[in-house]
């Protein structure tokens, strides 16, 4: 059952962040030690292959029944999570109040920025590599790198 849901959250938040995101398409993922982590879209070859990047819920410390999000983006491994929810009204609210917020903060905005930053720095570093690689072999082992930007191997892309 875990490995069902560990794919389902990895399938549905492999996408390339946008700020145009709905909040009923975001995952509250726990880890070994029961912190809760809400997972955020993470375009596809930034991380490795079972990694998301995520944000720590923390509860409030006077209100155990109130959750904030940590300031800290993290990436995050899906292997080590152990559990896994797609109903976010516990932490976040009728209708996901506080999430629908978070996707609208300065905060979500740099991250979808610095993300897709992230990925055209990665791109255009093997674009480079690919244009200044002598052997066959060097040019189809850098196109084998750039197909996981895509979430399709080189083999699907021909």
């Amino acid at each position: 059952m875990i490995e069902s849901q560990r794919l389902l959250v990895q399938c549905t938040m492999l996408r390339q962040p946008t700020l145009q995101e709905s909040a009923v398409d975001f995952f509250v993922g726990f880890d070994s030690e029961n912190t809760p982590y809400l997972f955020l879209p993470t375009s596809h070859g930034v991380l490795e292959e079972h990694e998301l990047y995520a944000v720590p819920v923390l509860m409030r410390k006077k209100e155990a029944s109130l959750y904030l999000l940590d300031d800290t983006i993290l990436a995050v491994d899906l292997n080590d999570m152990i559990e896994f929810h797609c109903d976010l009204t516990y932490y976040f609210g009728p209708e996901y109040n506080m999430l629908k917020k978070y996707l609208k903060s300065t905060e979500y905005r740099s991250y979808v920025m610095w993300s897709n930053g992230i990925r055209q720095d990665q791109i255009n570093e093997l674009l480079d590599s690919y244009s200044a690689a002598k052997s066959e072999e060097l040019r189809q082992s850098i196109r084998e790198k750039l197909s996981r930007y895509s979430g399709q191997t080189s083999k699907e892309m021909k």
